[in-house]
């Protein structure tokens, strides 16, 4: 195997349907799409240590609504 088998982080088990539940649970209803966006936020958020770009950010929030 020529690739890394890349390495599990805690995010990868928080799926929009486990946030909805637990957040529900204590009040907060958010739609879907947006907590696809702060999945994906804190996602980024991770994989840079904290260390998130202004350009990062944008093309998170273009991939989403498409915006330049």
């Amino acid at each position: 195997m020529t690739q890394q088998k890349q390495k599990h982080k805690p995010i990868d088990d928080v799926t929009v349907n486990r946030l909805q539940v637990v957040l529900s649970g204590v009040g907060l209803n958010i739609p879907d799409g947006k907590l696809d966006i702060i999945l994906d936020a804190v996602e980024l958020i991770e994989d840079n240590a904290g260390n998130v770009t202004l350009d990062e950010i944008l093309e998170l929030r273009k991939n989403y609504y498409g915006e330049e």
